[in-house]
């Protein structure tokens, strides 16, 4: 109750508040809760009523030693006004910036691979998301939320929690879960031979990686015709993209 009357002076308040509610489960146990069972299952304790309400008193004055752990109402309002005032960054140029992050780590992937001498759909596919991983989770978190391509267009990524590699790498998950499923495709159809409980794997894990690009295309596709707000991979990620307006 201190959290919300502030002034030493409100104590009173918060006696009558401790007293009412004490109050209300001593009737309830003198009363057999209000009639329901046959004979009371407990005393009404006037000493109990008296203690409950001296430790409300008592924790209503020594609760400011705690709650300087916790942020004051006042703060909790300012930043509730802050993140209203960020302007979210539209749909298309949310999408847009994992595009251009896509295209950057396959560049990078391929200028690595090339100068190590490295081939093979493997070595590909792991560079690849190696390289993904690092522009999309260890640079925002490093970066104070911003991907390269988010700084090219003015976007930053600022997670919902306090908790922002957690929720950078759960946004990078639903990013590459179908170029996952596409990789294990391609590595799979590599080692088919003839046998065929391993071509009928192949054929359904390559349906597979077909149609989760299938939904996740269709998914974006429908939630833009909606005027969502918000893609699939940010929801799941729980991060805000905002329009970084100062930078521009």
């Amino acid at each position: 109750m201190r959290y919300f009357f502030k002034k030493k002076g409100k104590w009173l308040y918060a006696a009558l508040i401790g007293f009412g509610v004490s109050l209300f489960f001593e009737l309830t146990q003198r009363t057999a809760l209000y009639g329901i069972y046959e004979c009371p299952y407990r005393i009404f304790d006037v000493d109990d009523l008296m203690t409950n309400t001296l430790g409300t008193v008592l924790g209503f004055f020594f609760a400011p030693v705690f709650l300087i752990l916790i942020p004051s109402r006042e703060t909790l309002v300012e930043q509730k006004q802050m993140y209203s005032n960020q302007k979210s960054a539209a749909y298309g140029a949310q999408l847009f910036e994992v595009v251009l992050n896509i295209i950057l780590a396959s560049i990078v992937t391929n200028f690595v691979l090339g100068v190590t001498k490295q081939s093979g759909v493997l070595a590909q596919e792991i560079g690849f998301a190696a390289v993904l991983f690092v522009l999309m989770v260890v640079v925002p978190a490093l970066w104070n939320g911003y991907t390269v391509a988010s700084k090219v267009l003015h976007i930053r990524l600022v997670p919902e929690k306090e908790n922002g590699k957690g929720s950078f790498t759960r946004r990078f998950f639903s990013i590459y879960m179908p170029f996952l499923v596409s990789a294990l495709a391609k590595v799979f159809s590599l080692y088919k031979g003839e046998d065929l409980l391993v071509l009928m794997f192949v054929i359904g894990i390559s349906f597979l990686a077909g149609l989760t690009w299938l939904f996740v295309i269709g998914h974006v596709a429908i939630r833009w015709i909606k005027k969502d707000e918000v893609l699939y991979f940010n929801r799941y990620g729980q991060i805000r993209a905002i329009r970084d307006i100062g930078n521009k």
